[in-house]
């Protein structure tokens, strides 16, 4: 089930929620992140690689996350379906992660509030919309 035009509901959720629900597992993704990940798309004008999973690939969890999952920070925006990983073939997160930092009022029009530091991250970017009251987008290591 597409989400938006570059983007299916599997791309965001685990095989066990998508399992369970089926479309409905678009219940467990923040709305944002779906629109901030297509205005990425468009922007860099290259397929962005979130969970592969449902293609036999090994990616199950750059998007939401079960309660219980070892992945991650216990209350991880993952957990809320606030945040997203992904990478783009051929642009590295560097690259990305600059980007955002040199564009933040865009990234911000376009949902982000949070990007995690690239240091951290080094093969992927995350991204999210928690709440943070701020004008910028907050670098956070994990």
């Amino acid at each position: 089930m597409n989400l938006s035009e570059h983007f299916r509901v599997e791309e965001f959720v685990t095989p066990t929620i998508f399992n369970a629900y089926g479309e409905a597992s678009k219940w467990y993704i923040d709305v944002t992140v779906v629109a901030f990940m297509e205005e990425i798309r468009e922007r860099f004008g290259k397929p962005v690689n979130v969970n592969d999973w449902y293609r036999d690939g090994h990616l199950q969890e750059r998007g939401h996350r079960l309660p219980d999952t070892t992945t991650g920070a216990w209350y991880s925006q993952h957990k809320f379906g606030r945040a997203c990983d992904f990478h783009i073939d051929g642009i590295t997160p560097d690259q990305i992660f600059n980007d955002v930092l040199q564009n933040q009022q865009l990234y911000l029009d376009f949902g982000v509030t949070t990007i995690e530091d690239v240091a951290m991250t080094p093969t992927w970017i995350h991204l999210d919309c928690r709440w943070t009251g701020l004008e910028t987008i907050k670098v956070v290591q994990p």
